[in-house]
């Protein structure tokens, strides 16, 4: 539930699932595209009133990095990211942000990773994220 939700707690969402709080996309688990880039897609009509779907593409190097390992390891390396975040704002369309893992594993995130509260997944089977924003500090509420 959304009000059982802290910031850096790192949630599975499903297809079609409203996602509870804005969060940084961790990976993906669906199936690659035809150029091999794994991505999801967020409905953001209850947002924006756009109706086309927003892809989403998690950092690579991350995704292989997790992935790389059995699921009790990629449970361990998910709990040891550490995310800075700009400040949370109105903005729908702006974010940045930094994501390591490790001492020599940092990549920088942007509006691809960042996946909104209140937007729905779609087309992705299901995604690992972790939350950033909680409560009135999402840009929804913000906004």
């Amino acid at each position: 539930m959304s009000q059982d939700l802290q910031v850096g707690d790192i949630i599975r969402i499903y297809d079609n699932e409203i996602i509870p709080a804005d969060c940084v996309l961790l990976v993906t688990h669906s199936k690659a595209s035809e150029d091999g880039i794994a991505q999801c897609f967020t409905n953001t009509q209850q947002l924006d009133g756009e109706t086309n779907l927003k892809p989403k593409i998690p950092i690579k190097q991350l995704e292989a990095l997790v992935k790389s390992t059995s699921d009790a390891e990629s449970a361990a390396k998910l709990k040891n990211i550490v995310i800075k975040a700009s400040h949370p704002d109105a903005d729908l369309y702006k974010f940045t942000g930094e994501v390591n893992v490790g001492t020599d594993h940092n990549f920088e995130l942007d509006l691809k990773q960042f996946l909104h509260r209140g937007s729905s997944l779609k087309n992705s089977n299901y995604v690992d994220a972790m939350v950033i924003y909680t409560g009135i500090q999402t840009k929804i509420v913000m906004n």
